[in-house]
């Protein structure tokens, strides 16, 4: 009986690490077709790379003397000579995997950013080097000493500077054709509607509840798509608020502070709030992408997961 008994246990033993290879083996197939992009994905992707072959790439000294010849915005510039089948030079990397029209598709988007502070501007930047060139940036606070552990803005240098402002020069050093319209002002009631008239998609990067709650109804009133991020501790969640659903409203129900008030903020967790909601604007420029749920991270156990609500 006891024989029996270690054979059964040993099947049993041995039943789980095949299963566990079986697993292995199937999550390192998934690993190697999300980064080759899929059978379905790899076609398409061999295609744009074959698109983006065939095109010219200028530097941008060159399409800003021309712009400034012309005397048109650069931006401007730059989507006329894609159009051309003339690409920037610093998307020479990234123009593969979008393909011409995306590039153009980004390069003619409007962006707003609400909050330039540490998840405002790692959003801003990866949509900048990504080629989106027009912003819209609303921030009425200036940068501190205690912003320099997690805001991409905040240097001993623009300390005591306006966030909007320092934003928008950094932006200009890592995309030449940036255009921006600069708000240093309180969002508020009374003018929440205007700065809904000149964007296509929103990023809320607002650090308290107040604000962002009246962005989120603004956005639903306006029909303006919106990706919205918030941390705590090593700890993040992002999602979108559009088609006149918002999916944060259950998970704030009864709260009037946010956990980053308590659990403080890293660095880490902000720069991958920045960069999933910056994506989340891409998938949408580029694909008209929505998601219905909101994605919740936690860096220190890995942990990933989609909250539906």
């Amino acid at each position: 009986g006891q024989a029996d008994g270690t054979r059964r246990r040993d099947h049993r033993r041995l039943r789980r690490n095949r299963e566990g290879e079986g697993r292995g083996a199937s999550l390192g197939g998934r690993v190697r077709r999300g980064l080759s992009g899929g059978d379905r994905l790899a076609g398409r992707r061999e295609d744009l790379r074959e698109e983006t072959l065939s095109v010219e790439f200028a530097p941008w000294e060159r399409v800003r003397r021309e712009a400034a010849e012309k005397g048109i915005p650069m931006v401007e510039h730059e989507i006329a000579l894609v159009a051309e089948g003339v690409l920037p030079l610093r998307l020479e990397r990234f123009a593969p995997t979008v393909g011409a029209e995306g590039v153009k598709r980004l390069m003619a988007a409007r962006v707003g950013v609400f909050g330039c502070g540490a998840i405002g501007g790692a959003a801003a930047e990866v949509l900048a080097r990504c080629g989106v060139a027009r912003f819209s940036l609303l921030d009425r606070d200036r940068f501190e000493e205690t912003n320099l552990n997690r805001q991409i803005g905040a240097l001993v240098d623009t300390l005591g500077r306006s966030k909007v402002d320092a934003l928008a020069e950094r932006l200009a050093v890592v995309n030449p054709a940036a255009s921006v319209i600069r708000h240093e002002v309180r969002f508020d009631e009374g003018n929440a509607g205007r700065f809904f008239r000149d964007i296509d998609v929103a990023v809320d990067a607002f650090d308290n509840f107040r604000a962002r709650r009246l962005l989120h109804e603004t956005a639903l009133e306006k029909g303006v798509f919106l990706v919205s991020a918030q941390v705590a501790g090593f700890c993040g969640m992002v999602g979108v608020v559009c088609d006149g659903r918002d999916p944060f409203e259950p998970l704030w129900r009864g709260v009037d502070r946010g956990a980053e008030s308590v659990a403080g903020i890293s660095a880490a967790a902000a720069m991958a709030a920045g960069v999933f909601a910056a994506q989340l604007v891409l998938n949408r420029l580029l694909r008209a992408e929505t998601h219905e749920r909101v994605l919740f991270f936690d860096l220190e156990t890995f942990d990933f997961r989609w909250l539906r609500t």
